[in-house]
């Protein structure tokens, strides 16, 4: 038997096919830290590394990229701040660098690892 099929079916197929292969993730970085904290740092999506520095509160969106390392240290020890990273609207990862911890290092190897620096 065989089913008849109209070209609008098969065009509509073919744009949602594309829409769902083209459609990209955005991760998105957010530091949070004790009030005046400063940090710096590095990261590196997708191949490319940059240099951050300033105040702890601010976010940064990776739209399409490949977040595969992130690592922030304190200006000082006795500061607190937090990092989180997520992906679209899924929470990642979730740590902090409490008082006495340098900063965080995060890595994406297959799977998110998190390491405290002292």
């Amino acid at each position: 038997m065989k089913i008849p099929v109209s070209r609008a079916c098969l065009a509509l197929v073919f744009v949602l096919s594309v829409l769902a292969v083209g459609c990209g993730h955005t991760t998105r970085v957010r530091l949070s830290g004790s009030p005046g904290a400063q940090v710096s740092g590095h990261y590196t999506a997708t191949h490319v590394s940059s240099e951050f520095h300033g105040n702890a509160n601010w976010q940064m969106s990776f739209p399409n990229q490949r977040l595969e390392e992130f690592e922030v240290k304190k200006a000082a020890l006795d500061d607190s701040v937090d990092l989180d990273i997520s992906q679209d609207r899924n929470p990642l990862v979730h740590a902090t660098a409490e008082p006495g911890v340098r900063g965080l290092r995060v890595r994406n190897n297959g799977g998110w690892t998190v390491e405290k620096l002292k």
